[in-house]
């Protein structure tokens, strides 16, 4: 499983239990609220003013507690990518390395058993080497 797999999976069990929460939380608003009428004889509008503010101070608080626990889900795969990142920078300059001694000669003598030259050009790998290279010189 990937990374991005990972997380949309994660992510949408965070979401299935947030929105349990929710519901949660509106059976027990929904309880407090007819309490609160019984008390406060009237004075509702106060009352569902305090029980809106309550929720979004819940909602916040479990919405922080889901990225954190993606962000942690997520950090040891962030770090491969970082590595990757770096073993692609170490090994595109080898390439140019081997690129360079191409460049400073014509073929590779004794490739063939018969004894005739190879021209470095008639090695799709070397083309192949070349695009790549050119390609995240630009990136």
């Amino acid at each position: 499983m990937d990374a991005k797999d990972l997380a949309n999976k994660t992510f949408m069990q965070l979401k299935k239990e947030n929105a349990q929460l929710k519901e949660e939380l509106n059976e027990v608003c929904d309880v407090l609220s007819s309490v609160l009428h019984e008390v406060t004889n009237g004075r509702m509008s106060k009352a569902y003013t305090d029980i809106g503010i309550i929720k979004g101070a819940i909602n916040d608080v479990q919405e922080e507690r889901d990225c954190e626990m993606v962000k942690e889900e997520l950090e040891p795969y962030i770090a491969e990518i970082e590595q990757l990142k770096a073993d692609k920078a170490e090994l595109l300059k080898a390439l140019n390395g081997v690129m360079n001694i191409v460049s400073v000669s014509n073929w590779v003598d004794g490739y063939h058993c018969n004894g005739d030259v190879a021209c470095w050009w008639d090695f799709d790998e070397i083309a192949e080497v070349s695009e790549l290279i050119q390609k995240h010189k630009t990136q």
